[in-house]
């Protein structure tokens, strides 16, 4: 186990998460930072950029002086993205090497790494040998190779991403889906549609969550927050 990245991982998500949370109370409660948050996202959508990808445009092009909010969400997404260039030099970074905890943030710090389309390209190659091994979670990899392709503006080989749910990005032949869903070892794209009709939620990577699926995520995931030690800081909406 490789305590040190592994540590190094899972500051950086929770940083990342805190802000996008910290960014999303300031736009219920600072109309200012809406407002201009809003204009930003219209001339995003006017630019062409993709719906799922318009919220990180925004930020990125919003009217200097940037706040401090926004300038602390972009600095932990290019240190999140610096952190990975330097892991996957050695291979992706998965359970044996990180744990469940670590490995889990590791793809969802890859899958917001829309600024860096290279660092995603050479990082899927590692990954997809780790969810070949075991190392790596295949609903992970599936979802970001889509996130990727749809950021591109081409269909989803996977089905596993949309901006309200599962499948509802355009995507290659349901027969295309379906045999490259079984060979990453995936249920089929029914089995889940059917999952969601039964109560399931969208969890991470848009995957069809149970309750018990939510417990078990915020119970690995709160474990590891405490193994950190000293508490990480909470980031106020200011600006």
């Amino acid at each position: 186990m490789n305590w040190e990245l592994r540590g190094r991982l899972l500051r950086l998500f929770f940083t990342q998460q805190d802000w996008i949370l910290a960014v999303g109370r300031a736009k219920r409660s600072m109309p200012e930072f809406a407002a201009r948050l809003k204009a930003a996202e219209k001339e995003a959508v006017a630019r062409g950029v993709p719906l799922p990808f318009v919220f990180h445009a925004a930020l990125r092009r919003y009217p200097q002086p940037q706040p401090a909010l926004v300038r602390g969400y972009l600095s932990a997404v290019e240190a999140s993205n610096r952190l990975l260039w330097e892991a996957i030099q050695t291979g992706w970074p998965g359970r044996r090497v990180v744990g469940a905890a670590g490995a889990f943030a590791a793809a969802v710090l890859l899958a917001h790494a829309d600024d860096d389309p290279l660092l995603r390209q050479a990082a899927l190659r590692p990954m997809r040998v780790a969810v070949e091994k075991r190392e790596a979670d295949p609903r992970a990899y599936a979802h970001i190779v889509d996130r990727a392709r749809a950021f591109e503006g081409r269909p989803t080989l996977f089905a596993t991403f949309g901006l309200g749910g599962l499948g509802e990005w355009p995507s290659e032949a349901l027969e295309v889906v379906a045999l490259q869903r079984e060979l990453l070892g995936l249920p089929s794209l029914e089995a889940d549609l059917q999952r969601f009709a039964k109560g399931a939620r969208p969890g991470p990577f848009l995957a069809p969550y149970t309750q018990w699926d939510w417990f078990k995520l915020a119970f690995l995931l709160g474990t590891a927050r405490l193994s950190l030690g000293p508490r990480l800081p909470r980031y106020e909406t200011s600006l």
